[in-house]
Parts: C-alpha cells; sequence; structure tokens
C-alpha cells in the first residue's frame, strides 16, 4: 500500500491506495501497458478510472482504451506503450495533486463537480470550495463525462448532469 500521493513519507498516514500492477502485453510497435488494479486505485482516490486513464495518455502523449468485458473483475485499462510503474506513479501523483487533493489543506479529502465549463471542487476537511484545474486537457474529458455522485437519500449512484449556467456575482461569493 502506497500513501496518497505517494511523496508524503508517514508510515501511519491514514490515506493509502495500492500500488499500481502493470502487464506489458505484446513486443516491439504494438507493445500496452496493461494497469491491472486501476479500479482499485481509482476507488481508494474516489474518483472515475477513465480520469486517471486519459491523465496518463495525455500526459505520457500515449492512446489510451478502457474495455469492460462482462463486469468490473474484466475489465482492461490500456495505455499505448511500455511504461513502468514508477513512471506511472509520478504521473499519478501529479493528478492526485491536481484533482485529488485540496488546494488548501492538502489530504485527499476533495469531491469534483462540474458547473458551466470549469471543475470544481469541495474539500471533507476544510472549508475550502473553488475551481480546480480546469485548463488541463484532461479537463475537457471531465466536463464531457461528470464525475457521478451518491444520492444521499437512497445510497445509490446517480449521474450528476453538468449544471450549464454560469454562477452570477452573488453565487460566487
Amino acid at each position: 500500500m502506497l500513501n496518497i500521493p505517494s511523496t508524503v513519507v508517514d508510515p501511519k498516514y491514514r490515506y493509502r491506495m495500492p500500488k499500481m500492477q502493470l502487464k506489458i502485453e505484446s513486443k516491439g510497435n504494438g507493445i500496452k501497458t496493461n494497469i491491472v488494479n486501476l479500479g482499485e486505485v481509482a476507488r481508494d482516490l474516489r474518483t472515475n478510472e477513465q480520469y486517471i486513464l486519459k491523465f496518463f495518455g495525455f500526459e505520457k502523449a500515449s492512446s489510451t482504451t478502457f474495455k469492460e468485458a462482462g463486469g468490473k473483475n474484466n475489465t482492461n485499462y490500456i495505455i499505448n506503450g511500455d511504461f513502468s510503474e514508477e513512471e506511472l506513479r509520478k504521473v499519478l501523483d501529479k493528478f492526485i495533486e491536481k484533482y485529488i487533493c485540496c488546494p488548501k489543506c492538502k489530504l485527499p479529502e476533495m469531491h469534483m463537480s462540474v458547473i458551466g465549463e470549469k471543475i470544481n471542487g469541495k474539500c471533507d476537511s476544510c472549508p475550502f470550495v473553488g475551481e480546480l484545474d480546469s485548463k488541463h486537457s484532461l479537463a475537457k474529458f471531465i466536463i464531457k463525462n461528470p464525475p457521478l455522485a451518491k444520492n444521499m437519500a437512497t445510497g445509490k449512484v446517480v449521474k450528476v448532469e453538468a449544471d450549464k449556467t454560469p454562477l452570477t456575482a452573488t453565487e460566487k461569493k
């Protein structure tokens, strides 16, 4: 188990995620890296696994493939190219800093939401509510595929439609 982000060296740190398990497939020009347990990593980060996969693709200038074949256990998260766990962990830490950790308290307690054309976050640990990085290439993907939210009454996961109306001056305060 690794700390979230992995740059934190405290052995008793409570925010932890599994180490990514990679499987190199094919050889030569068609070499691919399959991230076997990306679903578990995303669950511990409380985010969508496709966001992480797309972020890897943008940062490593490589195409990515998400294949779901008969349930969550048979899902393939593939990035074209030969990558080591250490390389992808550094990129994952960058994703965590941008979208998972609070800019104010630095704890991985952010909840993403999409309002208009902006990605916003709300921290569970401190009173931070504000905009996250909406300029990264991943932001367009997040805006088109907004995060899922849990219905507090039923406990079921529901898709939250993006609010396309921009905030007025009184709502921004």
